[in-house]
């Protein structure tokens, strides 16, 4: 305080110095997920992504990040998929290409990572645009 006041501490009022001092185990948030969410909340966030939730869904309901959300899944025994493309997402990517779209912009209209929209694509035998992908 005396960098700032340039009064020593000694001559502040002693209700100022008191409510000053706050207790470290107050103000400490756990840092780790597990323990911020508690059994409830981890139970619940399973039973979400069991559902049919993806884990970018989960990371958006519930304010933390993809791999907190899978990370959790993985530590109560959860086998992650893969979220790939759909049959009528692969057709509608495949024609979106085809028509001379490129990938950042297929994966912007269909609301995708450029990632999933790239590895379907190329996993159905489309042929790839030099400079496009």
């Amino acid at each position: 305080m005396r960098r700032y006041s340039k009064q020593p501490i000694y001559t502040l009022p002693a209700q100022i110095v008191r409510t000053a001092r706050i207790p470290a185990a107050l103000n400490k948030t756990p840092h780790r997920i597990d323990r911020r969410f508690g059994k409830s909340g981890i139970a619940q966030l399973c039973k979400d992504y069991e559902a049919g939730k993806s884990a970018r869904q989960l990371a958006a309901k519930y304010h933390i990040s993809k791999t907190s959300v899978q990370r959790l899944l993985q530590k109560h025994g959860i086998s992650l998929r893969r979220q790939g493309l759909t049959p009528d997402q692969l057709q509608r990517a495949t024609e979106l290409y085809q028509a001379g779209k490129s990938i950042p912009e297929v994966s912007e209209a269909m609301a995708l990572s450029q990632n999933v929209v790239y590895y379907g694509l190329k996993q159905a035998g489309v042929v790839m645009r030099w400079g496009q992908h």
